[in-house]
């Protein structure tokens, strides 16, 4: 037994040096996965290690291909569809449609080559994050009042809040996503106004929050949809994540 928990330990040690390496190579990268949308080939919390684009531990960019891209303030991990010269349409094996977003070739951070899978011990030395789910992959609500989260935020330093959304024929200040300074709600986002926010279609959010106001013990943050109410349009809401970074 103790020279299977030795070997054990030099693996795990070869491991997480070779990961250490690859982190401070300016060629390779490491990320950390935040939402289900990869599922099954890749999971929430799900570390990806990512090669350059010319790397020879790859065949480039193709259809099929797992790819790392800057969208907006955070970056996606998803599979190349289809490539139009310089555009690739790109998808989450877990959604049934295709991003509803172009990405160029410039967009483009890496490309996939493995993963570890999740690990609490993994995470931590490289992340420092905690995950929450909030909500099941496939039970989605529909926010026609106000829902409402809390959770102990302390000590926080970022808080990165991911869902998917579908909203249906929704216009401006029908469904805001607001977060509780201390005696009223910050409205955040108007997911009738959010970037790639498409109508009938699942669209992807991902927002990083590290104004300190909002880290206390009694974080909230809600969905305020009572617009909806008595109309004929609605907004699902999906996968309901918080990544905590302290």
């Amino acid at each position: 037994m103790k020279v299977f928990k030795w070997s054990v330990s030099i693996i795990l040690a070869f491991v997480i040096g070779g990961l250490v390496l690859l982190r401070l190579s300016p060629d390779y990268n490491i990320y950390l996965v935040r939402s289900e949308s990869m599922r099954p080939a890749i999971n929430m919390g799900d570390m990806v290690i990512n090669g350059p684009l010319n790397s020879p531990l790859n065949d480039g960019i193709r259809p099929g291909t797992i790819v790392t891209y800057q969208h907006g303030k955070g970056l996606v991990t998803h599979r190349v569809v289809s490539i139009d010269g310089d555009t690739l349409v790109t998808k989450g094996d877990a959604a049934e449609d295709p991003d509803p977003w172009s990405v160029t070739l410039s967009d483009v951070k890496g490309i996939y080559l493995f993963k570890i899978p999740s690990s609490s011990v993994i995470n931590s030395l490289f992340a420092g994050t905690t995950s929450l789910n909030i909500t099941s992959v496939n039970a989605g609500f529909n926010p026609f009042l106000v829902t409402d989260y809390k959770l102990d935020a302390s000590g926080i330093s970022s808080i990165t809040v991911s869902f998917w959304f579908r909203p249906h024929d929704i216009e401006t200040d029908d469904v805001l996503f607001q977060l509780y300074n201390g005696s009223t709600y910050d409205t955040l986002y108007d997911l009738a106004d959010y970037p790639n926010s498409q109508n009938d279609a699942w669209c992807y959010f991902i927002e990083e929050i590290t104004d300190s106001q909002y880290f206390t013990s009694d974080f909230r943050l809600r969905f305020d949809g009572s617009e909806l109410a008595g109309n004929k349009k609605d907004c699902l809401i999906d996968d309901v994540r918080f990544t905590m970074v302290r």
